[in-house]
Parts: structure tokens; C-alpha cells; sequence
């Protein structure tokens, strides 16, 4: 019997949105005192480079000028950026914070930052706060090796937000290096990975997170894993030197198998974000062929690749996007694959001014997918 299978934009209204989080900004839940932190000035690199492209001078930015003196060099400035996302946005989080709906300017500014001062004094509010406001009911927060293993053992850290052990450096050169693993030998190497794997997926139960997360951007291809030449490549490492090309993918192949058995072995799922569409199904066929395959998802361009894997898949779109790239990137990846099996959009989140942005994006998404079911 067909499971019967429930498009993703019903998902979407029914459940709310889940957001990806590119930084840690998210969890801040200290209170918010003006205008420009609300809006990320000199946080947010989005915002930064282009008020760098604008002329502005870096103290305005990122320096030492008062949060004032920064809100009016991006009014200054937002007149140049005609056409750019970040203007509409801006209004957006500006009047679902305040109920603000003049646009932010020049004329404006010292009456909305009076204006937002007041009510975040009378009513504090914090980043943590914002994604409820846009439809975004959970956000999956990034975590390092080194910031996981600093969190205290117990359940749920960050009073029971989503977190995922994000490895950024797919050869594991930080998870090689830190106390989780020791040096190791020629003789027990391969022994050794498998523990300092094993105690990574033990600290990360110990602490309520479920869920890691690859960055496979360097991978070129799969290469099938081999304990005993990965353990010389960790050993070379862990001495300072550096790997070629072909020694750096087979390393990384090793720790997808070692992240594999742990994901298997403690219910863990298994995220992998920009993998190569040609290497997914040689991955998956060897994780499931010696019992590794868990919960996977691929985060990628190319969801008919991943979908025809027997993987989930989240469809990668960077912000800010433009309305008209990003509907043609739905409408390729409908002319692929069957767009409501994807599990979801993958927009990396740096701050709060990247909430309306996703927001839209989803509320696009709904629209264009049920416009082409009606057809």
C-alpha cells in the first residue's frame, strides 16, 4: 500500500516554518535596546558588505561610532540600494516588531529609533523572540565541536532549542585535534577514529542534540573509506602537516562512515549540506550496504538526485535572492523532481533581518506550488 504523502506547502501552513541558523545570533536572549541591534548593524555580514559597497566607512560599520551614528549611515545609503531585498525587509521587521509602517530614512530615523526605544523599555524583547513573528516555529541552531563539549551535560541546552553539531571542516581536522581523540598509532588508528567518533555522538546525546550536520562543499567525489590509509592522514594532521587533494576525500568519506555508525548505533539523524549530487547515491548505497545508513538528508541544488537516492532532501537557496532567481530555481527543480517530497528550503540565517527574507521565500514557495497544482 502507497503511504499517502502530504505536499510540503501543506506542511508549511499547517506546522510552521523551521528556519536553518547560519550563526549563533539566535540564541541571544539578552534585551534588545534600539534600533540598530534589532537590525544587526555591524553583525550582520549581509548588511555590512553592502553598506561597504555604499562608501560607508568601517567605524559606521563595524567600528567604534555610537548605534546611532550607524542607523543614519544606513539611511544614507539605503537610497542607493533600489531593487535589493534588504530595503523591503527592513520594513518589514521594522513594522512586525512595532507595528512600525513608515519607511526607515533619513527624515524618519529620529522618530522610529525614539519610537522603537520606547517599546522594546516597555515591552524587552530579544533575537530569540523574532522568528515567532514571522510564521518560523523552530530554528535548528548551529554547534561546534569545541562550544558542544563546553555545554553542560543535561537535556535540552538553550531551554529546548533545536541544535545540531555542525562539523564545518568535513576532514575533521578540529574533531581530530581536540581531547575526544588521541594521538594516534599506526597499530590502533582506525580503533582510535571509531572511539573519538563514538565519544562525540555520546556527548551530543548527553546534552539533548540529536542531529549532525556536514559541510561537504570540498568533497569532489566519493571515495570509498579505508581505515587503515585514514588513520596515517589523521596522524599527518595531527602533526601539522597538510593533506592533498585525494588523502583530504578519503578522509572525509571515512568520517561519513564513523558519523554514520554513531548516527545508527544512538538514533541520531544525519545531515549533509552541499554534497556533490553525483556522490550521494555511491555514499548511501555503501553506508546502507555495511549497516550505516541512518536518518539522512541532503541539503544541495539539486533535490531530484538526492529524492531519487532515497534521501531527504532541503533545496539550498543562499539570501538574498531576488523574486525572479528564485522562482526560476523552483521551476527547475520542478521540472525534476516532484517539489511538495522535499522536506524544505535551506536558507542560512546570519540575523534577524534574514526573517522576513525567509519568510517571503516560503510564502512564495505555498503560492507557486499550489498556483502549478491548480493548473
Amino acid at each position: 500500500m502507497m503511504r499517502e504523502q502530504i505536499p510540503l506547502w501543506t506542511l508549511m501552513k499547517t506546522e510552521g516554518l523551521t528556519g536553518y541558523a547560519e550563526s549563533r545570533t539566535f540564541l541571544d536572549e539578552s534585551p534588545l535596546s534600539n534600533l540598530s541591534e534589532l537590525l544587526g548593524l555591524g553583525t550582520h555580514a549581509g548588511l555590512n558588505r553592502m553598506m561597504r559597497m555604499s562608501g560607508v566607512e568601517e567605524p559606521l560599520i563595524t567600528g567604534g561610532a555610537s548605534d546611532y551614528d550607524k542607523a543614519e549611515a544606513l539611511c544614507r545609503v539605503m537610497p542607493l540600494w533600489g531593487g535589493h531585498p534588504y530595503v523591503g525587509a527592513v520594513k518589514c521587521l521594522l513594522s512586525r516588531a512595532f507595528g512600525a509602517e513608515m519607511p526607515l530614512c533619513s527624515d524618519t530615523l529620529p522618530t522610529l529609533w525614539e519610537r522603537t526605544g520606547k517599546a522594546l523599555r516597555e515591552s524587552p524583547l530579544t533575537v530569540a523572540d523574532l522568528p515567532s513573528f514571522f510564521g518560523i516555529q523552530r530554528i535548528i541552531l548551529p554547534l561546534t565541536v569545541t562550544e558542544l563539549m563546553a555545554l553542560p551535560v543535561g537535556e535540552s541546552p538553550y531551554g529546548g532549542k533545536a541544535m545540531t553539531l555542525y562539523i564545518d571542516d568535513p576532514s575533521g581536522k578540529t574533531l581530530w585535534a581536540s581531547p575526544l581523540c588521541q594521538p594516534l598509532n599506526l597499530q590502533e588508528g582506525g580503533k582510535l577514529m571509531s572511539e573519538a567518533v563514538e565519544r562525540l555522538a555520546d556527548a551530543c546525546v548527553a546534552r539533548g542534540i540529536l542531529e549532525m550536520t556536514v559541510n561537504l562543499q570540498s568533497l569532489a567525489s566519493f571515495v570509498r573509506p579505508n581505515a587503515y590509509m585514514s588513520a596515517l592522514s589523521v596522524a599527518a594532521l595531527q602533526k601539522g602537516e597538510h593533506l592533498d587533494a585525494d588523502a583530504h576525500a578519503l578522509l572525509i568519506c571515512q568520517l561519513l562512515r564513523l558519523l554514520g555508525e554513531a548516527c545508527v548505533k544512538h538514533g541520531m539523524a544525519l545531515t549533509l549540506a552541499d554534497m556533490p549530487s553525483h556522490a550521494i547515491c555511491p555514499l548511501r548505497d555503501y553506508l546502507d550496504s555495511c549497516g550505516r545508513l541512518p536518518r539522512l538528508t541532503v541539503v544541495g541544488d539539486d533535490p531530484a538526485a538526492y529524492l531519487e537516492a532515497g534521501v531527504s532532501s532541503l533545496l539550498h537557496v543562499d539570501l538574498p535572492v531576488s523574486r525572479g532567481a528564485y522562482l526560476a530555481r523552483l521551476e527547475a527543480a520542478a521540472s525534476r523532481a516532484p517539489l511538495g517530497c522535499i522536506r524544505g528550503l535551506y536558507a542560512p540565517l546570519q540575523g534577524p533581518l534574514d526573517l522576513p527574507l525567509y519568510a517571503e521565500l516560503c510564502h512564495i514557495f505555498c503560492q507557486q506550488a499550489e498556483a502549478w497544482s491548480a493548473e
